[in-house]
């Protein structure tokens, strides 16, 4: 599907854009196109078709692709797939006074400034160099956002591990190191795209804009560094999930110990007694058996006075 957006005297409408004839302050948005709208734009805008392959692959590493007719801007944006938050790429291509998004599904910083919720009319007269920043710019807000919420899952995690351990725990745990991996590789690959723009690579942004990308290399440093801080946590986390682990298995080493310890001494003196030698003092006493029981109580009562004060 193609949609056609350009600058009209009563500011941006939505045009035809099989019948445009001229595409000065347009902008062309494509989302899983048909052989014949690919076809489209490579005969009327000249762009290759591999080059277009690569915008639809979602697996495709960001990069910057210059040339003298058009740039190709490929950038990496989060995704929800199946409640889990991976990253997909999506392609940008810088016309002179002429923007093509092209992607395979759905670019949340695309539908909000198409739908009317920043799509304004200067941001389209300001040309293609605006609203590739404004693209990339909203896609890194919504890396923030994943962040925010990845945070409070995270303290929530430290919460629960400290009060108690599971496995549950330690799944989710695993799960967000997964997403922040994922986030890794595509924040990387996305500050070399803005540092090629900013070193002016890309000749239909011109050198006058090009300082404005400097931001967006700041919010992308940014967003590394706090994946970076969220997968020590994560680690350490997993230290204490295993401290906590062995230090529970010391405890019921330490709680059987202690019970058999308590069977251990009676078990010891009434194995004395009930050896069959002819010879034992207390085989013929009248309170002998008493005697006996005294002290395997006894025993058990000075064992227990001994832990307690240990503070087992």
């Amino acid at each position: 599907m193609i949609r056609a957006f350009k600058i009209s005297k009563t500011g941006v409408k939505e045009v035809a854009w099989e019948g445009l004839q001229s595409f000065d302050q347009c902008w062309i948005d494509c989302v899983n196109p048909a052989p014949s709208e690919l076809f489209y734009l490579n005969k009327r805008l000249g762009i290759k078709p591999i080059e277009l392959k690569l915008c639809l692959d979602p697996n495709e590493r960001p990069k910057l692709l210059p040339g003298d007719a058009y740039t190709v801007v490929i950038f990496s944006v989060p995704r929800l797939q199946e409640y889990k938050i991976l990253t997909h790429a999506f392609g940008i291509i810088l016309l002179k006074d002429c923007v093509v998004t092209i992607r395979r599904g759905e670019v949340k910083a695309v539908e909000i400034l198409l739908n009317g919720k920043g799509l304004e009319f200067q941001l389209l007269k300001d040309g293609e160099a605006k609203i590739a920043f404004e693209l990339m710019s909203r896609s890194l807000n919504e890396y923030f956002s994943i962040m925010d919420q990845l945070e409070e899952q995270i303290d929530a995690i430290e919460n629960a591990v400290i009060r108690r351990v599971s496995k549950e725990q330690v799944h989710q745990v695993f799960q967000i190191k997964k997403t922040l991996i994922y986030f890794h590789k595509a924040l990387n690959a996305n500050r070399e795209v803005i540092m090629e723009i900013e070193k002016g690579y890309a000749k239909q942004i011109p050198k006058r804009d090009t300082d404005e990308f400097r931001i967006l290399y700041y919010d992308v440093t940014q967003l590394i560094d706090m994946e970076g801080v969220y997968r020590d946590v994560l680690t350490g986390i997993l230290d204490t999930y295993l401290t906590s682990i062995s230090n529970n298995l010391n405890d019921i080493i330490k709680k059987l110990t202690v019970y058999a310890s308590y069977v251990l001494v009676p078990t010891m003196i009434a194995s004395i007694y009930g050896m069959n030698f002819r010879f034992m003092p207390e085989l013929y006493w009248k309170y002998g058996y008493a005697f006996a029981l005294l002290i395997m109580v006894a025993s058990v009562v000075m064992l227990y006075w001994y832990f307690r004060k240990k503070g087992w």
